[in-house]
């Protein structure tokens, strides 16, 4: 049997996992220890929010009784198969972004946000490959988006307020970056509130240094309305070389429509209110 550490991206992939025996993934923040027997898979799963940065994949690994503050779940089959596949994924609601107060676009002017996003994981076994569990490496908090409670959507919070590239700060291995290029079409600058970004509809790659990028979009206001259209590009962003797709948009894919993502409040202004 063939011993696995890894330290470094990618941290996904197929591993062959023998029976009695368990794989460990420490993943940033999330530790998931899968432990194979004869007829079911024992998944357990912690956080440690203070690290950020980590990456180690070790098969086998001695399997331990998890600690009262892990989430154990058991997933039975007639017999359990070698292939352990790690997928990681994007999450399953739309992120609403909120910005610095008194954030704005320039009138006339393009610009590219770069927003960081907690993926999920996704443990598959077998092949044909079965779902075993999927769990988040960040519990995102829960946010409501819409005019009124009756019109609007369920989604999660983001927590940056800045949009450094990958470039200027480095990536944590649990993140995905999503590259937003926002166009004020309108002679006045454009305060922005929020931002809604459909994850559900974006497909997730890894480019050549393993940094994981989420489909491109775009957001183009026009100078006559309040509305925004939104454009998901079906290539990976231009910023990312040698980009492979690593997993599939959890809907069916709306490629441009016309949304009110900016928030219920963005208006362009000719002057700042007090």
């Amino acid at each position: 049997m063939n011993e696995i550490v890894r330290r470094a991206a990618p941290w996904w992939g197929n591993f062959a996992v023998p029976e009695s025996q368990c794989a460990a993934f420490d993943v940033g923040p999330l530790e998931i220890r899968a432990l194979r027997q004869p007829r079911q898979w024992v998944i357990a799963v912690e956080r440690n929010l203070a690290l950020t940065d980590r990456i180690l994949v070790r098969i086998p690994v001695d399997w331990q009784e998890p600690r009262s503050t892990a989430t154990v779940s058991r997933v039975m089959s007639r017999a359990t198969q070698e292939t352990l596949r790690v997928q990681p994924v994007l999450p399953d609601r739309p992120l609403v972004v909120s910005p610095p107060p008194r954030f704005a676009i320039a009138s006339r002017e393009t610009v590219v946000l770069y927003v960081r996003i907690p993926v999920w994981i996704r443990l598959f076994s077998g092949d044909p490959p079965a779902l075993v569990r999927e769990m988040p490496s960040v519990r995102m908090r829960d946010t409501w988006s819409g005019p009124t409670p009756k019109e609007g959507e369920l989604g999660y919070a983001g927590e940056e307020h800045d949009f450094p590239s990958p470039d200027e700060l480095p990536l944590a291995p649990h993140h995905a970056v999503c590259s937003v290029r926002v166009s004020n079409r309108a002679p006045v600058f454009l305060p922005i509130e929020e931002m809604r970004i459909p994850l559900p509809q974006l497909s997730l790659y890894s480019d050549s240094a393993s940094r994981l990028w989420t489909s491109p979009v775009s957001l183009e206001r026009e100078p006559d309305n309040d509305l925004a259209a939104l454009h998901v590009s079906e290539e990976p962003p231009a910023e990312a070389q040698g980009t492979a797709r690593i997993s599939e948009p959890r809907l069916q894919l709306e490629r441009s429509r016309i949304v009110r993502v900016f928030g219920s409040l963005l208006r362009p202004h000719r002057e700042e209110n007090p």
